[in-house]
């Protein structure tokens, strides 16, 4: 805690000899005799934006080497070592950015494109797939507005978080989502998309309503066209929740469906 007080503060930590903390600082000092260590001196990984990212350091460094000398050394290192860890952070992020629906924090439709190929070069692998559609999308917006819309979806998304892995969801367009669930147990997949069509959440009621459309192969033979198939009983699935009669239901309204 000491050290890292002070390399918050971009500060250097150096001890010459430990037996000058010997009793100021006596767990400081058992580590590092149990480390054969009897001087040491650490350099602050800093941020431009004063973050501290780690430190590294010199142990036992060679008595008569000018400790100024040492110091600047370091600092030449940690300079280079953060442009690189700053680089591949920023190149994370962005990663992350293209690979994220902003709105519900599910992966997008870049992330499912990719994944589709990944899945589909893995040979004699089985997978669950389930397509689905929020019902009467349109008509929240047009009479409650966008905000209430894009609840709508968080709401949704939430439903599949609270089934489904998140490395397993995306939402791939405005009311879309789909599962895509590689190595799952086939009961296991039918008994996830079944809570899916039957389960309500406690903060909204079950307000929200949506089409599914599911599928399980035993072998991937052509991911895309099961993610086709799986869209058509989607599709099928919302004709039937309409030709039933069933309104396009308004935030506040009762519904039997999720």
């Amino acid at each position: 805690m000491r050290w890292i007080t002070s390399l918050r503060h971009n500060e250097c930590v150096y001890i010459e000899d430990i037996e000058n903390i010997k009793y100021s600082n006596i767990e400081e000092y058992g580590f590092l005799v149990a480390h054969g260590i009897k001087s040491l001196l650490r350099v602050p990984l800093m941020t431009e934006n004063a973050e501290l990212l780690g430190f590294i350091g010199v142990d036992n460094p060679v008595p008569n080497v000018p400790v100024s000398s040492i110091d600047f050394g370091l600092k030449a290192i940690s300079y280079f070592l953060v442009s690189v860890l700053t680089k591949d952070k920023l190149e994370k992020q962005l990663e992350d950015m293209s690979f994220k629906d902003m709105l519900t924090g599910l992966q997008n439709r870049n992330k499912f494109i990719n994944d589709i190929d990944t899945v589909q070069n893995i040979q004699n692998r089985h997978v669950g797939i389930a397509y689905v559609d929020m019902n009467g999308l349109k008509a929240v917006n047009d009479s409650l507005g966008h905000e209430k819309g894009n609840e709508a979806l968080q709401a949704i998304a939430s439903r599949l978080l609270s089934l489904f892995r998140r490395n397993n969801l995306y939402r791939i367009g405005g009311d879309e989502f789909v599962v895509l669930c590689p190595e799952i147990p086939k009961d296991v997949f039918e008994k996830k998309v079944k809570e899916l069509k039957e389960k309500s959440s406690g903060e909204d009621g079950g307000k929200y309503c949506v089409a599914v459309g599911h599928l399980w192969f035993e072998q991937v033979i052509d991911l895309k066209k099961h993610v086709r198939e799986t869209d058509r009983l989607m599709y099928e699935n919302k004709k039937a929740f309409y030709a039933a009669g069933a309104p396009r239901k308004m935030p506040g309204e009762t519904s039997s469906e999720i």
